[in-house]
Order: C-alpha cells, then sequence, then structure tokens
C-alpha cells in the first residue's frame, strides 16, 4: 500500500502582478531561452533551489502576499526520488495500491479504493464454480470489501520513539470492520446437502472441502495443500511444515466408512468427512473407500487441515476445538441450506498494537491469504 503525504500549498500560477520568479542563471544570460514545460525546473532541480523572488519597490500588499505564496509553491518543489526497503521480510505477490489516481491518500484519510476484485488480485480473488456431486454447478466471485475507519496519521506510539506514520485501526469493529471478505453465488446453493458434502471449492487462494458436519445453521469446511491418496497397508513420508511424518493406512471399517490411520505410534480411526490430530499432524479424511469386507480400499487424506467453522453473526471458528478467530464475524445470507452470500468481518480486536506502520502488516486471520502494509511514502 502506498501512502501519500500532502506537504506543500495548493497550486498557484507563477504570474502575479508585481512580482517575478527568475532563475539565477536566466538573470545571467537575459538571452537564453526557457519555458515551464519542465517545471520546477529551472527554479527547483532534484531537491535544489534556484531561484530568486523580486518584489518591486512600489508594490501593493497582495503583491507580498503573491510573493509568499509563489516561494510555498516552490518550496514544496523541493522533494528527492530515493528507493526505499519496506522492510519486514514481506512477500507480495499481489500488490495492490489502495490509493486511486485522482483520489490519492492524505493524512487522517482512510483507503481510497472501495472494493478489491479479480481486477486487483487475479488469483486470490478469482472467480470460482463449485460443482456438487450431481454435476450442477455454482459459479461465485469474491471481493473484499474496504472499511472506512482505518485512518492515516502521524503520531508518537512510543514514548521511547520519535513520531512515525502509521495506519490507524483503533477505530474498527464488529460495526466499521477494516474490511470484508465477501464470496458471492450466482444461485442459492445447499450446502448443508449430502451431494455438497465433500466437494470443494476455492476461496481467497486454498482450496476447502465442505465437511460432513456441515448442517443448515453451520458451514465446516476443511482446507489443506497437501493431500494424499493412500492404499491398504501403504505408508508414504510427507512433510507438512518443517516437520516430516509418516503415515500409514492400518486398514478400514466398512460399516462406518473409517480409516484406521497410524503416524508415528499414534494410531486413531477417522470417519469419512472429519478430521483428527494423530501423531500431531491434524488429518481430513476426505473419501474414505473400501471393499472386501474392509481388507482392501483407498484412502484421500488432506494433511495438515484447517478447520474453518462459520455461523451468522458469529466469530469465525477454527480447528477441532472450535477457537474463536478475535476479530472476526461472519454473516450467512440466508443460511447455510440456502446460501447466496458468505461475509467475514474483519477488524482489530484489541487495543494492543492497534496501527500498522513500516515494516509491519496486518495479515488476514481467516485466510492469511494477503496482508495490508504501509510500503512506503510517495511525496
Amino acid at each position: 500500500m502506498q501512502l501519500i503525504k500532502k506537504i506543500g500549498a495548493t497550486v498557484l500560477g507563477l504570474t502575479m502582478a508585481g512580482v517575478s520568479v527568475i532563475a539565477p542563471a536566466m538573470a545571467a544570460n537575459t538571452t537564453a531561452s526557457y519555458d515551464l514545460k519542465n517545471y520546477p525546473v529551472p527554479f527547483v532541480d532534484d531537491g535544489n533551489t534556484n531561484f530568486l523572488i523580486v518584489v518591486g519597490q512600489e508594490a501593493q500588499p497582495s503583491d507580498i502576499v503573491g510573493a509568499v505564496n509563489v516561494a510555498v509553491r516552490l518550496g514544496a518543489e523541493r522533494v528527492e526520488t530515493k528507493s526505499v526497503n519496506t522492510g519486514g521480510g514481506q512477500s507480495i505477490s499481489e500488490g495492490v495500491d489502495l490509493s486511486l489516481p485522482g483520489d490519492l491518500i492524505y493524512l487522517k484519510d482512510s483507503f481510497s479504493k472501495d472494493t478489491l476484485t479479480k481486477t486487483d488480485m487475479p488469483t486470490t480473488l478469482a472467480d470460482g464454480t463449485f460443482t456438487d456431486d450431481n454435476g450442477v454447478n455454482y459459479d461465485y466471485t469474491q471481493s473484499v470489501v474496504l472499511g472506512t475507519t482505518a485512518k492515516f496519521d502521524y503520531v508518537k506510539y512510543n514514548s521511547d520513539k520519535d513520531p512515525e506514520l502509521i495506519v490507524d485501526l483503533s477505530n474498527t469493529s464488529s460495526t466499521y470492520p477494516l474490511y470484508t471478505l465477501k464470496v458471492t453465488f450466482s444461485k442459492v446453493v445447499n450446502m448443508s446437502d449430502t451431494a455438497s458434502k465433500a466437494q470443494t471449492l476455492d476461496l481467497f487462494g486454498t482450496t476447502y472441502t465442505v465437511s460432513s458436519d456441515t448442517t443448515s445453521d453451520t458451514l465446516v469446511l476443511f482446507g489443506s495443500s497437501n493431500s494424499v491418496t493412500l492404499n491398504e497397508g501403504e505408508t508414504k513420508t510427507v512433510t507438512v511444515g518443517s516437520n516430516t511424518y509418516d503415515v500409514s493406512v492400518i486398514g478400514f471399517d466398512t460399516n462406518s466408512d473409517k480409516v484406521v490411520l497410524k503416524v508415528g505410534t499414534d494410531t486413531k480411526s477417522i470417519a469419512e468427512g472429519t478430521s483428527k490430530k494423530v501423531g500431531g499432524l491434524e488429518i481430513y479424511a476426505q473419501t474414505v473407500t473400501s471393499w472386501d469386507n474392509g481388507n482392501h480400499g483407498l484412502v484421500v487424506l488432506q494433511l495438515g487441515s484447517q478447520k474453518l467453522t462459520f455461523q451468522d453473526n458469529q466469530a469465525v471458528q477454527t480447528g477441532d476445538d472450535n477457537t474463536d478467530i478475535d476479530g472476526t464475524q461472519a454473516s450467512i445470507s440466508t443460511s447455510v441450506d440456502s446460501l447466496s452470500t458468505l461475509q467475514i468481518k474483519v477488524y482489530k480486536p484489541n487495543s494492543d498494537d492497534d496501527f500498522i506502520n513500516e515494516g509491519t502488516a496486518f495479515e488476514d486471520p481467516v485466510f492469511g491469504a494477503f496482508k495490508i502494509s504501509l510500503a512506503g511514502v510517495n511525496p
């Protein structure tokens, strides 16, 4: 994100009664030819001023005021262009400037942009299609609706530090969020129907599977970037994050569509469409298929899976223990079994470090798909 700081007076004309603006080089050589096509050169060039303002002996007070205005205006041009390191070790693949060419961001302003779409972030906010088990397609769009309460300011937040430029998040709340994540379907879809469960959809850069735990008022999704298929008796070594695990299929329970898994020394049974932590690894059993009285079969597993639970007007929850993600609130229209829109409001939940300065960022707490950062200043 780019912050634009207002540092000069409004644009004023350079020709006023009784006032002359002249570059010294021009004064020394009156035969030279100059124009204003390269303004502010020759008066100001790469941060260096090179001009005189002459006021006549019989100048009127308005001429003096005009001279001051011209000096202020040229002084505002005294800037240098430098490349800056934004710091923070951030890796940005789809950076979006939240100002607009005709609506720059000044001190005390909020974001100029109202909404981010696939035009701004083609991968993270790409259009998608959810297909149920009956082959029915449901197209959807994704967007980020920006709030209006986050303000750019120049303040002293730390008594041991100088004042600094920040994005102030202290006034954000569930009523006035920092932003709202929005998923809009072209037609209503019943996510609690058996035809929808175990089917996938891409949300904000990650593939999620509709859990069998989904009901008419609760939408449960499992997301993972690491999926494996294992046969009965097979073992695979997988890496999730910085850890390595040996995952083995011990057997199947044909009566309840369960698979018995072993990770390290830990063994547990997981039903299709549910998840458990086995040997320290979160595993979601996406598909469990067996035959020959459970002596043979295969299973599709999502490893290191992230469980997200959405209920209307409630905080988004994560994990098997359904821990609230502070600073979030879900909104479901009209219901899970007649879903047209899923919205998630996101805001700073407490007063601890409720700002963004250069080198820091606010990472989306639900999907982790993007960050809002103060990348620098363009005077």
